[in-house]
């Protein structure tokens, strides 16, 4: 082997040796560092909502009625300020709350009619379905 080739390879060994020490030092420095950062950073914080949110309920009628009016009013509770949707068969009533009582008035269709009503405020969604029944008179 040539004495030339012989000295490049000692010096490319010696190179790598020295760039891989620099390496593992430099990291294992950083690594400290981070670690010191991140244990003085972390502090959890707790945030406690103290506004008790009003469930939505539903006063009148009651689930599973039967009435022979091609109209009834649902009257119920909800969270003040919140916007209240009425969905029926034949059509629906959306309403702004300015209390926390709550009445509107829905067209009823012959039989069966499942009744929604969603109560919307801020990301909170409360929904209650209600089956009101409705017989026609024969007369």
């Amino acid at each position: 082997m040539k004495k030339e080739t012989l000295i490049a390879i000692i010096l490319g060994v010696a190179a790598g040796i020295g760039i891989a020490l620099f390496i593992i030092s430099t990291s294992q420095r950083s690594s400290k560092k981070n670690s010191d950062v991140l244990l003085t950073q972390v502090s959890p914080t707790v945030k406690i909502d103290n506004d008790v949110l009003s469930p939505l309920l539903i006063d009148k009628p009651e689930n599973a009625s039967v009435t022979s009016e091609n109209k009834i009013t649902i009257k119920g509770t909800g969270q003040k300020g919140s916007l209240v949707v009425i969905q029926g068969l034949k059509g629906e009533k959306i309403m702004k709350t300015d209390s926390t009582n709550f009445s509107g008035e829905v067209a009823l269709a012959p039989g069966e009619n499942h009744i929604r009503i969603t109560s919307y405020f801020g990301k909170n969604i409360d929904t209650r379905t209600l089956i009101v029944y409705m017989i026609q008179d024969e007369n």
